[in-house]
């Protein structure tokens, strides 16, 4: 339960800092998100080594064939391990109380190494850093946040229930 409260707050205050206003509610099952102590990761060769700036196919929900992973920044951290923030477009959550109806983006989500490693399917290309104007490289600096330990499509079917019960 603990878990759930921990996500809520953080996903709101991540969205609130990208302009949303998600709704309260349900979040995520402690299951999917890094206990404290986690580290064991997948090392799977055939992706080669992750680095920020690449751009990944991955494995989507069925509705987001178009959908690309930018990776952001791989860190260290001493529960999980190796850490990858990405960056996702090509999205279409769905947003029963926002106007826009939709979401087509999330500018920063935290996923263990080992569950990115299981969603990627092949570089579609890499690009050096681009210059912040959102400060979204600020926000990552910060530490805490929940990291997922499931692939990316289940993550972002959690955030899609999660906004909207």
């Amino acid at each position: 339960m603990m878990y759930r409260a921990v996500f809520s707050l953080l996903l709101l205050a991540s969205l609130a800092a990208c302009g949303e206003k998600p709704s309260p509610s349900p979040s995520p099952s402690p299951e999917t998100l890094a206990p404290p102590g986690a580290s064991s990761l997948q090392d799977n060769e055939s992706q080669g080594a992750l680095a920020a700036g690449q751009t990944w196919r991955y494995r989507t929900r069925p509705d987001e064939t178009g959908s690309m992973l930018t990776i952001l920044k791989i860190e260290t951290q001493p529960t999980v391990g190796r850490v990858v923030h990405v960056s996702l477009t090509g999205l279409s959550i769905r947003r029963k109380n926002d106007a826009r109806g939709r979401w087509d983006s999330l500018p920063d989500l935290k996923f263990s190494e080992a569950a990115i490693k299981e969603s990627v399917t092949d570089m579609v290309g890499t690009a050096p850093a681009a210059p912040d104007p959102a400060g979204t490289m600020d926000r990552l600096q910060k530490p805490g946040g929940q990291v997922f330990l499931v692939p990316v499509n289940e993550a972002v079917d959690l955030i899609e229930r999660g906004l909207d019960p």
